[in-house]
This record gives C-alpha cells, structure tokens and sequence, in this order.
C-alpha cells in the first residue's frame, strides 16, 4: 500500500510475536475528526487498518508482529471529517 501525503506516521521496531495494540482518538474539543489508521510490516505490505472499532468515529487495531523488523503506523483522517486533533496511543 502506498503511503498518501495526507498521512502522517510513527515507527515501531517489534520483534516476532510481539502483540501490539494502537488507538487513534480524536480531542473531542478541536472538531469532527475521523481517526483512520494503517499498519505496514517491514517491507510495507499492509498488515492492519480501521476506521471504527475504537468506539465511535475512532480507530483500534490490535494484531501480533508475523516478523521482526521497522512496522510503520500510519495516521489519518478520513473525509469530511479531516479537521481536529487527533492522540496515538501504541502498547
């Protein structure tokens, strides 16, 4: 998947097994974000991605690393819904 100019992202280094969770939120006091995340492996193939499921309009994904290496997470948000601030949390 290729990376869009309108995404902005963060670098995990995860070893093989390591299960990793991550959250988009949006601050309910800046606007109408709508969080949107994308998780590439270290060869940046896609390997997660979600809209919705952080409740609301935000974003979770949990998934186990299949490889070690640099996993990219990729942040956005989507549509008419592009204004606000948005918090990453990755565990």
């Amino acid at each position: 998947m290729p990376v869009s100019p309108a995404e902005d992202g963060v670098v995990v280094d995860l070893v093989v097994g390591d299960a990793v969770f991550v959250s988009l939120i949006r601050d309910d006091q800046s606007g109408a974000a709508d969080p949107f995340l994308r998780i590439l492996d270290p060869l940046g193939v896609g390997v997660a991605m979600d809209n919705d499921s952080g409740g609301g309009r935000d974003a979770a994904v949990s998934f186990v690393a299949g490889q070690s290496g640099v996993f990219t997470v990729l942040y956005s948000s989507l549509g008419a819904f592009e204004d606000g601030l948005l918090k990453i949390f990755v565990n």
